[in-house]
């Protein structure tokens, strides 16, 4: 009986010693796996987060290329506002002052007393007033006529609100029924931009001769 009872404790022992080491083995197995399922969470989590980083970078980039285009196209916009209005602008000066050119050298003896009325519409008054001088005869000249020929108008340079430049004008012109003198007139004017009149208008010089 005693025998028995020693083969069975023995037996439970070895059953307990087998059952704490199967336990023993499953839960190292599960920890391995545990370790190898959180190491491969980690790479992949770090994978992810790196995917991220460059995205948020391409998407920064685009960022970056879209403001740089703006600016490009606020830039290219601005210069070609700011050309079309300086074009604009030209072609108000060379109109006026060819107009203006017109008035003083296309009349005839029926018209030349309109000749200054209507040349104060193309300049300021000051440019007028030092033009026709009120205190300087201008002669008889009840039978010229005068005929403009080519005008031409070059722009020299744009400061502050004016434009300088410089017109050339061909033109014949007669007294009565004698022969017509052709000439060649040369001017510096200068023109302003709010006022769009002519501000300045000097002959610098004029050149004639007989047919």
């Amino acid at each position: 009986m005693g025998n028995n009872k020693v083969k069975l404790i023995t037996i439970l022992i070895v059953l307990l010693a087998v059952i704490s080491l199967v336990f023993g083995i499953v839960s190292a197995k599960h920890l391995k796996n545990s370790n190898a399922n959180n190491h491969q969470l980690k790479i992949e989590l770090a994978s992810e987060q790196k995917q991220n980083n460059s995205l948020k970078r391409k998407l920064s980039q685009k960022d970056n290329d879209l403001l740089e285009a703006q600016n490009e196209a606020k830039s290219a916009e601005t210069k070609t506002n700011n050309n079309d209005s300086h074009k604009i602008v030209n072609k108000q000066f060379n109109d006026i002052a060819s107009n203006l050119i017109k008035v003083l050298y296309d009349y005839s003896p029926a018209n030349f007393k309109d000749r200054k009325a209507a040349a104060q519409n193309y300049m300021t008054d000051s440019a007028y007033t030092s033009f026709f001088p009120k205190n300087v005869h201008m002669g008889d000249t009840s039978y010229v006529t005068s005929k403009v020929g080519d005008i031409k108008v070059y722009n020299k340079a744009v400061q502050n609100d004016q434009f300088t430049g410089l017109i050339t004008v061909s033109y014949k012109s007669k007294y009565q029924n004698q022969a017509y003198n052709h000439g060649q007139a040369f001017y510096e004017v200068k023109y302003d931009t709010h006022a769009k009149k002519i501000s300045s208008i000097k002959l610098i010089d004029n050149k004639s001769s007989e047919d």
